[in-house]
């Protein structure tokens, strides 16, 4: 079953990565999410960058209190 309420998404297009995130409470009461783009060359650092965005907009709260 699903032990962590988070969730992502990604997508290409004409070179450019989309990620989003989304981190929610167990009781959905409280919810982050965020999106980032840019080259899809560069995926790894993107990623990195939208974490620590997510951590900073509060998922960090969220998944303590897991």
């Amino acid at each position: 079953g699903c032990l962590l309420p988070v969730g992502a998404l990604a997508s290409v297009e004409s070179g450019k990565l989309t990620l989003t995130a989304r981190v929610v409470s167990p009781d959905g009461s409280v919810s982050v999410q965020e999106s980032a783009s840019g080259p899809a060359d560069q995926a790894e650092a993107l990623g990195y960058h939208l974490a620590n965005r997510m951590l900073e907009a509060g998922a960090a709260e969220i998944l303590g209190s897991l």
